[in-house]
């Protein structure tokens, strides 16, 4: 696929969100939402999964089998989340430990960094709770798990079935579940992830692969256009209801795909992809920013700014030096395949 789209900054806008949204929450304001259940946060956090899904589709029609297609996922995620793990848990928990040799050698610490590494865990205890009234180790680390459940659910449904019908029975299947047993699923799961909520996930993750897979019938401006504007009438339409949650978050993925679509930039243009730093190490570095004051920063607005500023250069340096390398030897390893 040309890289005449502009998912890359619709990404890397979306990763802005997420850090606006958890900022505004830790300064004890009340971030802009769409709709109950549609804040910025959430919208941002489905741009994701909408993006995902279309370019995970992608990735595994380039793949020649499932073992490579995950070998693909697993590289791109646990590298950089890795990194991130260790940081938290033997550098910035250290300085709050009382004995830190024996912290750092302690079994226990081993097993916490393994856990958040693994997306198995997201609390270090006792990480923040002398500094914030947030004591989650990493919020945003809590939708990598639905994230890698649902590559996992569609490179093993394509493998078996290789067709736009599997992300459209997927997708179908997400919309019973929402809207008829998501009560009842709330608190099943496996992963740290529930099956309403990877249900409720999957109505974006699945209509981006939907999109991906049918592609070639309705990939034109006209139609592009059309599927636009029938999304906006119908968020509008749904807003405050009870359908909202289903299919409004059906429409925004299909929002999402289209307008990324539509435009086409040429200042990122695939030479590098910070959004994923930017969404792992926002929430540890505004925690610190807004405890210690850097520079006498107090105020919202400097403090947005001066955690945007320190976050982009932590996110450019694991781009730079752990994704990056890494996606370049997968290339090297597989010269026939494209990565995404």
């Amino acid at each position: 696929m040309s890289r005449n789209n502009c998912f890359d900054v619709v990404r890397l806008l979306a990763a802005i969100a997420v850090i606006y949204f958890h900022h505004s929450l830790m300064f004890g304001m009340e971030p802009p939402k769409l709709d109950k259940g549609f804040s910025i946060g959430n919208i941002a956090v489905q741009v994701f999964f909408s993006i995902s899904g279309f370019l995970i589709a992608m990735s595994f029609t380039r793949s020649s089998n499932f073992l490579i297609y995950m070998g693909k996922r697993v590289k791109r995620i646990f590298p950089a989340v890795t990194f991130c793990a260790f940081i938290m848990v033997y550098f910035f928990a250290s300085f709050y430990k009382d004995n830190i040799f024996n912290y750092v050698t302690s079994w226990d610490t081993f097993i916490n960094f393994l856990r958040i590494s693994t997306l198995y865990g997201r609390n270090v205890p006792g990480l923040w709770s002398e500094i914030s009234s947030h004591t989650e180790s990493n919020g945003p680390l809590w939708t990598l798990p639905y994230e890698l459940v649902m590559y996992v659910i569609l490179g093993a449904s394509l493998s078996m079935h290789n067709s736009w019908k599997t992300p459209a029975f997927l997708l179908i299947l997400c919309f019973f579940v929402t809207t008829l047993f998501r009560e009842q699923l709330n608190s099943v799961g496996a992963y740290y992830a529930t099956f309403s909520t990877l249900a409720e996930f999957g109505l974006c993750f699945f209509t981006g692969s939907l999109l991906f897979m049918t592609i070639t019938a309705w990939n034109t401006l006209k139609v592009r256009v059309n599927l636009i504007a029938i999304s906006l009438i119908l968020i509008t339409t749904l807003r405050g209801g009870n359908d909202m949650l289903a299919i409004g978050s059906i429409m925004i993925s299909i929002l999402v795909i289209m307008i990324s679509l539509s435009f086409k930039e040429r200042f990122i243009d695939g030479r590098f992809d910070i959004s994923y730093g930017i969404y792992i190490w926002g929430w540890p570095l505004q925690i610190l920013v807004i405890h210690y004051k850097p520079f006498g920063i107090s105020e919202f607005v400097p403090s947005l700014i001066f955690t945007y500023l320190i976050v982009v250069i932590a996110s450019s340096l694991s781009w730079a030096y752990i994704e990056s390398p890494i996606l370049k030897r997968k290339t090297q390893l597989n010269l026939n395949k494209d990565a995404v």
